[in-house]
């Protein structure tokens, strides 16, 4: 019969030392905003496609719907070129979200009640 090895938390640990103690002050304000923030960006390859057809209409290309722009990127670039740049997009959507939503929610919390 194996016994399993357990170790008590370290009093200092993120994960929480105590039974019912959060693992970081704010964690229910703070993971939702992250959350939110990073699935903010599901639009991405529609966004792509957007500044593709502004650029084409600026360089006086001619006009291609949605879905042929979609195939256009598609054929340049791969697959991938739909998701160019959401790596900023998403740490833009999580500071976003942390600053508007869960900043004024900590300040509401803190200053006025």
């Amino acid at each position: 019969m194996r016994v399993p090895l357990t170790f008590p938390p370290h009093p200092n640990s993120c994960i929480g030392a105590l039974p019912n103690q959060p693992p970081f002050p704010n964690h229910n304000l703070l993971t939702p905003g992250i959350i939110g923030g990073a699935l903010s960006c599901w639009n991405h390859p529609f966004e792509v496609a957007r500044i593709e057809m502004q650029a084409r209409s600026v360089a006086g290309q001619e006009k291609l719907g949605m879905l042929q722009v979609f195939r256009h990127v598609v054929k340049e670039d791969g697959i991938f070129g739909l998701f160019k740049g959401v790596i900023p997009r998403i740490g833009l959507g999580i500071w976003q979200t942390l600053f508007m939503v869960t900043g004024a929610t900590i300040i509401k919390e803190r200053f006025l009640s």
